[in-house]
């Protein structure tokens, strides 16, 4: 043979015994008594088939012997195996070895031969692989299995085949004596071990529970906070500590077998059911706050943390518990000041608006004032037109200070466009530069590709001007640069400190941006929630509406303003438009072609006198005739007494008695397609009552102007049917 090829082989070989060997001794992963139980199979089968059976070779032996004893031996490996696969069956095998014996009995001479030395090793295999009533059962079971032989043998002398001679006889008795008795008191030591282990291990566990009770007694005698453990979930309490006593006013001996419920313990007796839902829906229960009634009769508050758990195969609640009143009492407190300082802070920029409102309106108005009252004995052409000017100029500017204040509050005027946010950024950044101080450099880029907004582009460039502007005035003296950004982005890149309006929350996929840094003086921490109010300024007088009237657009598209800020370190404002698409769009209406005028008298109503002279005077300007009426009911009769003399009425919205949604809804039971025009001091959708279904054509702001109620008479009269 090929010396060469025995290597591999041998290889092989040698593999398979180490994993033979391996595989077959105890596992020393598992306990004690299933390493015994896989040693002794392996021992017991290894035994049978490689010793007992060979040494069985004396002429006279049974035949039937032999092959009892190697299906023994086989099965007592197989269990082995099992054992290490994790099935561990001890039982079996002693029912396996009774089998066995049983077998043999009859055939290996009955009671003169070696059977009876086996039987009582299997009596000490049932006291330890059985446990309790049925080790006594087991051990009956064998006793009666011997003496049913012995009977049998007894009453069928034949049946037991006799030895030949005394030495064979001498021989079976003493291979089972040597395999027997080694096995038998093998056994008995690995009993007593593990007695004494167990025994140990108990003690050992004795020990530890006591030692554990005794911590868990010290610990909850002398925990900080209140302890308590009750039955659940009937509620009795077994157990508290002392500290429960200082924050619930009740001693133990008080408490101890009684439900909270008998202790009348709840201020508020739901909450004794409200805890018992959150116990019933989980184990736990953190930071319930209720209040309680202390033994004196006082009430406090607690934050109560609870938890079930089972001991001595019972439902057991332990709870702890912190008194809280103090802490309640701050909080409230503390809400208390930050509501009244909100209060005062809402008070001071009411007085600082109303302040400024009655500065603004003053100055326009004296001059509007000064310039009227100059017309009185001038002869025509001495300086009126230039007095007139003055005082329209005055006017104007008077009504700018309004429209600003309604934008602040989000209320603007009606109009949008849809346009692209980059070229409409760029153009209105462009045109700013013209408004920067000298020595102040604008730089702007644009981030990303273009967005769709709809918005006014008047407002927007407030929005612009008014950021770019206050940029510039945080510089230094010396001046500096102002750098802008526009673009688009997710909700989710939107900063999350410092945004208003409060509460804000993204309605839309994508919006556009416009930032606008400084390395300028920066803003105070205390100031940032302030800089938005109206008339509020840290820099000099008379400013201070640029801010609010850019929240107040801001606001009024849904968008919102973000600001970052460092005191001598510059600000960066960012405001934040909702992005649209050219599908969503509502396109305002185009203007109607003028129509022909109609026959027929315009109904004028208002409460306001001076207001229905001069809106009269200004009809009978554009060729229009017209019908005062002072307030809603008053119209509506005249409208009743002659409705065909009308073509067309103009109502104030907030009047007393019928408001002007009131007065037009009881026109238009009349004559549903009467043309209406509704003039307000307030923005559309603003203002008293909520508008009917049927809204008017035109909705006219005030103050307005000639040109305006023009425009405005002529779309809605455009709307008119032929009227007979």
């Amino acid at each position: 043979m090929n010396p060469i090829g025995r290597g591999p082989r041998r290889g092989r070989f040698a593999r398979l015994v180490r994993r033979f060997v391996r595989r077959a001794l105890p596992d020393p992963s598992q306990p004690l008594e299933r390493q015994f139980f896989q040693g002794l199979c392996w021992f017991a089968g290894g035994l049978s088939i490689l010793v007992i059976a060979p040494l069985n070779n004396y002429p006279s032996l049974d035949p039937r012997v032999n092959p009892c004893i190697l299906t023994y031996g086989v099965v007592c490996l197989g269990l082995a195996w099992l054992s290490r696969r994790g099935r561990h069956l001890q039982r079996t095998f002693a029912l396996l070895t009774v089998v066995c014996l049983d077998a043999l009995w009859f055939p290996n001479g009955g009671s003169q031969g070696s059977a009876g030395l086996y039987f009582s090793l299997v009596a000490v295999l049932i006291a330890l692989f059985f446990r309790g009533w049925s080790r006594l059962a087991a051990l009956g079971a064998l006793l009666a299995n011997v003496l049913g032989l012995l009977v049998l043998e007894g009453a069928h002398p034949t049946w037991a085949a006799p030895f030949p001679n005394p030495s064979d006889r001498l021989v079976d008795l003493g291979i089972g004596l040597l395999f027997s008795l080694p096995v038998g008191t093998f056994v008995v030591a690995v009993m007593l071990g593990l007695h004494e282990r167990q025994a140990a291990e108990a003690q050992a566990m004795v020990r530890a529970l006591q030692a554990s009770e005794a911590r868990f007694r010290s610990a909850f005698r002398n925990m900080p906070v209140a302890l308590m453990i009750q039955a659940y979930p009937e509620g009795r309490i077994e157990a508290v500590n002392a500290r429960f006593a200082q924050v619930f006013g009740r001693s133990a001996g008080e408490v101890t077998g009684r439900t909270p419920e008998d202790l009348a313990l709840w201020a508020d007796p739901q909450d004794a059911g409200r805890l018992a839902a959150l116990l019933d829906a989980g184990p736990r229960v953190e930071a319930f706050e209720a209040q309680i009634r202390r033994g004196d009769g006082h009430f406090q508050w607690i934050s109560l943390h609870a938890e079930r758990f089972e001991q001595d195969g019972e439902s057991r609640l332990l709870s702890s518990a912190v008194d809280i009143t103090e802490r309640r009492r701050l909080e409230a407190e503390r809400l208390y000041l930050e509501d009244r300082r909100n209060r005062l802070r809402k008070a001071e920029s009411l007085g600082m608006m109303a302040g400024s409102i009655a500065h603004h309106f003053n100055n326009k108005l004296q001059v509007a004032l000064a310039g009227i009252e100059g017309l009185d004995g001038l002869p025509a052409d001495a300086g009126a037109g230039r007095r007139l000017a003055l005082a329209r100029q005055a006017l104007e500017e008077a009504v700018e200070v309004s429209q600003k204040m309604r934008i602040s509050l989000g209320q603007v005027p009606a109009g949008r466009a849809l346009a692209g946010w980059l070229p409409l950024g760029g153009a209105l950044l462009e045109g700013s530069r013209n408004a920067l101080p000298p020595g102040v450099t604008l730089v702007w880029e644009a981030d990303g590709a273009s967005a769709q907004v709809s918005v006014s582009e008047d407002l927007v460039r407030q929005v612009v001007a008014n950021l770019v502007t206050n940029a510039a005035e945080s510089l230094r003296e010396g001046g500096g640069v102002v750098r802008a950004r526009i673009g688009s982005c997710e909700p989710e890149d939107i900063p999350e400190t410092h945004r208003y309006p409060l509460g804000w929350q993204p309605r839309a996929a994508r919006y556009a941006y416009l930032e606008v840094a400084d390395a300028g003086c920066g803003i105070d921490p205390g100031d940032l929630d302030r800089i938005f109010d109206p008339f509020y300024s840290t820099k000099f007088t008379g400013r201070g509406l640029g801010l609010s009237v850019t929240l107040g657009v801001v606001q009024a598209y849904g968008g919102l303003m973000t600001v970052e800020s460092h005191p001598n370190e510059g600000s960066v404002f960012r405001a934040w438009f909702p992005c649209a698409s050219a599908a969503a769009m509502a396109v305002d209406p185009a203007p109607s072609p003028e129509a022909p005028r109609p026959a027929g008298k315009i109904l004028l109503v208002d409460d306001d006198e001076g207001l229905l002279a001069t809106t009269q005077d200004l009809l009978a300007w554009l060729g229009y005739a017209s019908l005062p009426a002072r307030g809603g009911r008053e119209a509506v009769a005249a409208f009743a007494a002659h409705p065909d003399q009308f073509v067309c009425v103009i109502t104030d919205l907030t009047m007393p008695g019928l408001d002007g949604w009131q007065t037009l809804a009881a026109l238009r039971e009349r004559d549903p397609a009467l043309p209406a025009i509704v003039m307000s001091g307030y923005h559309r959708g603003q203002g008293a009552g909520a508008p009917p279904r049927d809204l008017p054509h035109v909705f006219l702001g005030k103050p307005f102007r000639l040109a305006e109620l023009k425009a405005a008479l002529e779309t809605a009269l455009a709307f008119a049917e032929t009227r007979v």
